[in-house]
């Protein structure tokens, strides 16, 4: 038996087969246990992937046969992802050639996924997990607390619609001027939380629509996949707020944070 795993900035995610896939993760349980369900379920050999893998961690491997993919370890990570999304998508019922995959972890992403292979675009965005949760701790918050309080709030932001009356109603009327522009004294935390939201979500629907002005591919599919995005049901909304600017139909699979973990498990798969 065989398992994926994902060593990434903040969390470790793991994946195995048996009665249908299984998803582990650090948000959860910690990495000990983790491996000791691994062994339990029978698991002898593991591709690793993820850049987050450290040393010490060594002692907590023994016994298992622990491989990492031949070649560049970053062109690797890129076509692990690419094929652990697809997959993803197929678990839910979906088939899709061609797709641009933002991957929203620490920072986010941007990778074009295609039927015979995957093209990194070098500048990602810093905006993502990272931000959200820096933010969190300035306001003295988990961010999963962050997550929710955004749920219930509306963002602090300067918007077109308050400029331009005439675009209230209109999806041009939710673009943002400045984030965090209307901010008082008498803000709600919970205003604050849902603008940290907002930013993220407004800098990577920017990024896509920027992506589009390139002379490459313009794939009429994105799919969303990252720790964030499985831990922070906010964003989503964020990001389908902003769906109409981008005009391309958007995917939120199953298991987002997994993708790279389950690449490297199809990868383990293929080599034994």
């Amino acid at each position: 038996m065989h398992a994926g795993i994902d060593f990434g900035s903040t969390l470790t995610k793991a994946v195995y087969e048996k009665d249908g896939f299984q998803f582990l993760s650090t948000s959860e349980k910690p990495l000990e246990q983790i491996l000791k369900e691994l062994k339990e379920a029978g698991t002898q050999k593991i591709t690793r992937a993820g850049q987050g893998y450290k040393e010490s961690f060594n002692a907590l491997f023994d016994g298992l046969e622990v491989k990492t993919p031949d070649g560049d370890p970053i062109k690797s990570e890129i076509e692990l992802q690419a094929n652990g999304a697809r997959k993803l998508l197929e678990l839910d019922g979906r088939t899709i050639d061609e797709f641009l995959l933002v991957s929203i972890g620490t920072g986010t992403s941007y990778t074009f996924v295609r039927p015979d292979g995957a093209t990194h675009y070098p500048f990602g965005n810093p905006m993502g997990g990272g931000f959200i949760r820096g933010c969190a701790r300035i306001l003295d918050l988990s961010p999963t607390h962050l997550a929710r309080r955004a749920e219930r709030g509306k963002p602090a932001d300067l918007l077109f619609k308050h400029a331009l009356p005439q675009t209230k109603g209109t999806p041009e009327g939710e673009l943002v001027i400045s984030h965090f522009a209307n901010i008082t004294e008498d803000t709600p935390s919970t205003d604050v939380c849902a603008s940290v939201i907002n930013t993220v979500a407004t800098l990577i629907t920017r990024d896509i629509m920027m992506l589009d002005s390139f002379p490459h591919q313009k794939p009429k599919h994105v799919v969303y996949i990252g720790s964030t995005m499985e831990l922070m049901p906010s964003l989503q909304k964020k990001l389908e707020l902003y769906q109409p600017f981008i005009q391309k139909e958007l995917h939120f699979p199953n298991h987002a944070a997994y993708a790279l973990a389950l690449g490297a498990y199809i990868h383990c798969t293929k080599s034994i």
